[in-house]
């Protein structure tokens, strides 16, 4: 599997994390019901907002001044409070919008939440952005050439409300106050800053842990030192994610990770780790796991057996060298995800009469030694949807009891093994490789 595939599958994994463990931070009404009209101040910003935007693919149509259209809460993207008519949310996310930011959008001043993320907007980011004072919610991002840009992050300061904060492909290379800048959002909750440009910073004098802050996503900035843990553990006392995929991290893991110990996710995928992942460096609470992509050694066992609440691990394309037996799964009983592939020191040593503690969904052994049988335990998970034990070393009949034992299976690939017998046509199934 090429690694633009993988990191394709990657990020599908992370919005499902986000999606399964982030609750919104602020709760709105739509404004499509009958009666409802917004304000004509508010409309007519949108409409000069929209004629300083390039829209190639009409994704605005239902902006307009004719007569069927002059109730902008029924516009695409658009909310409106059901009691006050003011519009409270602008949701245009991948819409394919071109053009620069228009300070119109300071006349809708009781904005809650804006997402203009992953549209082709270019140039400096409004500073008057700051006096949006009620948004709870903000999401900007361009195409990934940098095009986007601020060259200071003062102006959020004065967004005193603010929850949630997403950034992507935004140049912030001349922002080298964004630290100091987050540091003062004392109610935010989730930070995503990725593939920003970030420079290195020393965190201010004096410098106080964040309370609410549970999610920090600072992906795709090209960090080659560990230098970003520190400043990490000091940004937030109760971190719930840490993403920091897709960087140049090196070394080893630090063993004051441990002591983050409402950490439930952490996600180090595609860096340049090293050596091997100390037993004591991951936190307890962890479920969800992802070191792939990077150069670890060591054992599986020693790092990974004494995460019982684990639920997603992936660890594949390392150097890990093991035997995995029973004994590694024995605290994992919610474990739903399971990815070792591309590591070719890791052999499977597992009696055909074991029955797992689990019920996967998700297994990845590529490039694993599974074989020479077909895994017999497979047999006892009801819940599988894809599987991949290809170049796996198993010379082996393919089971006839597998298609009846996985009725959720939704991909399969078997290839690069030695099975011999009658396989079952599959030509229409979609599924298996």
């Amino acid at each position: 599997m090429i690694v633009g595939q993988k990191f394709f599958q990657h990020l599908q994994l992370l919005v499902i994390v986000l999606f399964l463990s982030w609750r919104a931070t602020f709760e709105h009404s739509t404004g499509t019901e009958v009666g409802i009209k917004c304000l004509e101040k508010e409309r007519e910003a949108l409409l000069k907002f929209k004629d300083e935007l390039i829209d190639e693919y009409g994704k605005l149509s239902s902006w307009g001044s004719e007569k069927y259209k002059k109730d902008c809460c029924k516009w695409r993207g658009v909310t409106c409070d059901n009691q006050t008519n003011h519009i409270v949310e602008l949701n245009l996310l991948g819409m394919s919008l071109r053009g620069n930011f228009s300070i119109s959008l300071l006349e809708i001043q009781h904005l809650k939440y804006l997402d203009l993320s992953y549209n082709d907007f270019s140039g400096e980011i409004p500073h008057h952005l700051g006096n949006l004072s009620e948004l709870n919610s903000l999401s900007l991002g361009s195409s990934n050439d940098g095009s986007l840009t601020s060259t200071s992050l003062d102006w959020l300061s004065r967004l005193n409300s603010l929850n949630d904060l997403s950034f992507y492909y935004v140049n912030l290379t001349m922002a080298t106050d964004w630290l100091q800048t987050i540091t003062k959002l004392t109610k935010l909750q989730l930070l995503e800053l990725y593939s920003c440009n970030l420079s290195m910073v020393l965190p201010p004098s004096p410098f106080n842990a964040s309370n609410s802050l549970s999610f920090i996503i600072l992906s795709g900035n090209e960090f080659s030192s560990s230098w970003i843990f520190p400043l990490v553990f000091n940004l937030s006392s109760s971190l719930h994610f840490l993403g920091l995929f897709s960087n140049k991290l090196q070394g080893e893991i630090p063993v004051s990770l441990r002591n983050m110990t409402s950490l439930a996710g952490l996600d180090l995928f595609n860096n340049q780790f090293t050596g091997e992942v100390p037993h004591l460096a991951l936190p307890s609470s962890l479920d969800y796991l992802d070191l792939s992509y990077n150069m670890f050694t060591g054992t599986v066992t020693r790092c990974i057996g004494s995460l019982s609440k684990l639920r997603r691990l992936s660890l594949n394309s390392n150097n890990f060298e093991d035997i995995i037996t029973e004994s590694l799964f024995f605290n994992l009983s919610h474990l739903l995800m399971l990815d070792l592939s591309y590591n070719q020191g890791i052999s499977f040593n597992i009696s055909s009469g074991w029955n797992p503690p689990f019920q996967l969904i998700y297994v990845f052994l590529s490039g694993c030694k599974v074989g020479p049988h077909f895994p017999a335990w497979l047999r006892t998970q009801k819940r599988l949807e894809y599987l991949d034990i290809s170049n796996a070393e198993i010379s082996d009949t393919f089971p006839d009891w597998f298609w009846k034992s996985s009725p959720k299976l939704r991909n399969l690939n078997v290839s690069h093994n030695n099975f011999h017998g009658v396989l079952p046509d599959l030509s229409s199934s979609g599924f298996v490789e």
